[in-house]
């Protein structure tokens, strides 16, 4: 392996988990945030223009690696050209970063998942109102728990389908 080709699926990596976590944690708290505040018109032209921005910077990080790495001269200045790895190839290892990020997404949300339920069942046998925000936070990281499996699972399909050869 290259030192290019390190660099990047490392880009690829960085901008798969940070769209995952967008996806599933930052975005629908956002939207939920807006509902309760009530939307203007330069609220929603703010929101239009930071999800255009961030789809742009993710697509660059994952799609456009190459020539990100090529811009940036990441591969430039090393002793060695190759990294000494024994027999990996580069879907190996994004396969290993995509089991890498499931895992922390399902270690990370499986504590939150948990205690939402208590609270939620435990609000229920005493008969406590749950509020939309406790309920759209259970359901974000129920939502990540599932994620995160699906990626721990499913990592050398998602990598096979994410690297070109």
């Amino acid at each position: 392996m290259t030192k290019r080709d390190f660099f990047i699926v490392a880009l690829r990596l960085f901008g798969l988990y940070s769209a995952v976590l967008t996806l599933f944690s930052f975005m629908p708290q956002a939207v939920s945030w807006f509902l309760y505040q009530g939307l203007d018109a330069m609220d929603i032209v703010m929101v239009i223009l930071s999800v255009v921005i961030t789809i742009g910077l993710f697509a660059l990080l994952i799609l456009k690696a190459p020539w990100l790495v090529s811009v940036l001269r990441l591969d430039r200045g090393f002793d060695d050209e190759r990294i000494a790895v024994a027999s990996t190839t580069s879907i190996r290892l994004f396969a290993m970063g995509v089991f890498v990020v499931g895992g922390l997404m399902f270690v990370e949300n499986v504590p939150v998942f948990l205690s939402n339920s208590f609270f939620a069942f435990r609000g229920d046998l005493v008969g406590m109102e749950h509020r939309t925000e406790d309920n759209v936070n259970w359901f974000l990281s129920a939502l990540n728990v599932i994620v995160g499996y699906v990626l721990v699972t499913f990592h050398e399909r998602i990598a096979d389908r994410l690297v070109k050869p």
